[in-house]
C-alpha cells in the first residue's frame, strides 16, 4: 500500500531561522556532507567530522522575489588543524526553507559581520591567525552564489 503525502505549499509563509536550522538538510564541506541541525552541532557517521551552525547570521530578500531569505554560516572541523567556514543561502521557497546554494569563506576565519542588502550577502571577515580583515561579497544567480567586486 503506497501512501502519497501532500504538504501544503504557501507562498506567504514567512521562515524562521528556527525552521532554518530544524527543517534544513544542508549540504556542506569538502565532500559535500549531508549535514541536519536539530539540537547543536551535527556529526559524520563515524564521530571525526563536525558541522556547527554559528552567529551571526543575516535575512533579506536574496532572489528578489519579496520573501525573507537567510544568509547562514557553518563551521566545519575535519578534525586536523583547520576550521573551514562555509556561507549557506537558503531560500523561502513556498514558506518552506530550502538551501540554494554554499561557498567556503576561508580556513581559520571569523565573520564579523553579515548582511544583506540588495540581494547581496556581504560578509565581514577576519583571519584568525594573522588578523587581517577583509570583505567579501556575494550575488545569487541562479542557484549559485558569485564573488561580486564593490
Amino acid at each position: 500500500m503506497a501512501i502519497l503525502v501532500l504538504w501544503q505549499l504557501d507562498r506567504e509563509k514567512e521562515i524562521s531561522l528556527h525552521d532554518v536550522r530544524s527543517d534544513t538538510v544542508f549540504h556542506v564541506g569538502v565532500w559535500s556532507t549531508r549535514v541536519r541541525f536539530e539540537n547543536g552541532p551535527s556529526w559524520n557517521s563515524l564521530g571525526n567530522i563536525s558541522f556547527e551552525f554559528v552567529e551571526p547570521y543575516a535575512s533579506g530578500d536574496l532572489d528578489q522575489d519579496g520573501d525573507r531569505d537567510y544568509a547562514i554560516l557553518i563551521i566545519n572541523d575535519n578534525g586536523g588543524s583547520g576550521k573551514f567556514l562555509f556561507l549557506v543561502s537558503v531560500l523561502n521557497h513556498y514558506g518552506r526553507p530550502l538551501q540554494s546554494s554554499t561557498v567556503c569563506v576561508g580556513d581559520r576565519v571569523a565573520v564579523e559581520e553579515i548582511a544583506i542588502e540588495d540581494a547581496v550577502i556581504i560578509v565581514d571577515i577576519v583571519d584568525l591567525r594573522f588578523g587581517k580583515e577583509w570583505r567579501k561579497r556575494y550575488r545569487l544567480i541562479g542557484q549559485s552564489l558569485h564573488p561580486v567586486s564593490e
